[in-house]
């Protein structure tokens, strides 16, 4: 008989570390007033959680010389790092590194705790660590909230049947459009919150190894189609989506899903940063070996400042503070491209919009 696996918990793993005594987690919304502190954060800041709650993050700290938290309150940054702690010599000590993430009812702040030591070597581990202890914590978060969010969904879903089945009763119920309308936000709301956990949960599976590519032959222009019509479905954005493909009238041999969920991260992101009624193009064609796919718009762009950090995790450049985003979209593509040996690269202008250009091997 196989042996069971002894697994634990993902809320006590959760719990685990949000206790955590070497990690200082504080959550507060855009206008600074802190929505949770655990103990740690607590005990850097010389106060308890039940203080610092609905106080505000600049009032707790005061010492912030590179203004990131004055930027965060005037929506002109997402992301930052500041000192929390200084030690006797004044030369910080503990760095507060904070990102974003977009929640129903607007958006939410997340600072996590990271010790600075002596040399370069410890420096670079210690970011390392909170890196992964910060994608520990939120692919365990995932988890936990992912069984209530699909519960969510199917009851929306159920509640929409019985209406619809009231037939004339619900057509001319007084207040039918609100409730509609009310229902269609909510929708929304967990849709995307369940796109988000998803996500987190998708770059633990690979970065775990418990996704690696399976390889089959499919043809190239059936599965563009098929995208096309999928992204026309579930974008309401109004932008003209054009794909273009002379070659593609052929087998190619690669990881579908892959190549499905690159082109969707892709696609998906032009059109968010587009305009309506601009244009995203995406175009293909196939040598002997290769399959070439670039994906143009025309949109907000990438700073040049900020290029070398677009597939950091959690990174979102500047401009992109007013659209919903986890900032780990290109993380996950640059990843699924290189566990298919491809690379990617990208020419971008602010304001003038962004190319990405990837190659992927199909004969493998």
């Amino acid at each position: 008989m196989a042996r069971r696996e002894n697994r634990i918990p993902h809320s006590d793993v959760l719990q685990a570390i949000i206790h955590s005594p070497g990690l200082g987690i504080v959550v507060f919304d855009k206008s600074l007033t802190i929505r949770y502190a655990n103990p740690a954060f607590a005990t850097l800041t010389d106060s308890t959680q039940k203080a610092l709650y609905s106080k505000k993050l600049n009032e707790v700290i005061k010492n912030d010389k590179h203004q990131t938290l004055k930027a965060i309150a005037q929506e002109k940054s997402d992301t930052g790092s500041l000192e929390l702690n200084c030690d006797e010599a004044g030369k910080p000590s503990v760095m507060l590194d904070i990102s974003s993430a977009d929640e129903g009812n607007g958006k939410l702040f997340t600072g996590f705790t990271r010790k600075l030591y002596g040399g370069e070597k410890d420096t670079h581990q210690a970011q390392k660590k909170v890196t992964d202890l910060k994608t520990q914590f939120l692919s365990v978060a995932s988890h936990e909230f992912k069984m209530p969010v699909a519960g969510m969904i199917s009851s929306l879903n159920l509640i929409r049947r019985y209406l619809n089945s009231a037939g004339k009763a619900w057509e001319n119920f007084p207040h039918r459009q609100r409730i509609e309308k009310h229902l269609n936000n909510v929708n929304y709301s967990v849709r995307n919150l369940s796109d988000t956990m998803n996500k987190f949960l998708s770059l633990q599976n690979i970065e775990s190894g418990k996704i690696r590519p399976h390889y089959e032959s499919f043809h190239l222009l059936h599965f563009l189609e098929e995208h096309k019509a999928g992204m026309q479905n579930s974008h309401s954005h109004d932008v003209r989506l054009l794909y273009d493909c002379h070659t593609c009238k052929a087998n190619i041999h690669t990881d579908k899903n892959f190549l499905n969920n690159i082109l969707t991260n892709l696609v998906s992101n032009a059109i968010k940063y587009s305009k309506a009624d601009q244009k995203v193009s995406v175009t293909a064609n196939i040598d002997a070996n290769n399959l070439h796919i670039s994906v143009s718009d025309s949109g907000i762009g990438i700073p040049e400042s900020e290029q070398e950090k677009i597939f950091d995790y959690f990174y979102r450049a500047e401009n992109t503070r007013n659209h919903e985003g986890t900032g780990l979209g290109l993380t996950i593509t640059k990843t699924y491209i290189d566990l298919l040996n491809g690379h990617i690269t990208f020419s971008s202008k602010k304001g003038r919009g962004t190319t990405f250009n990837l190659n992927v091997p199909i004969n493998q």
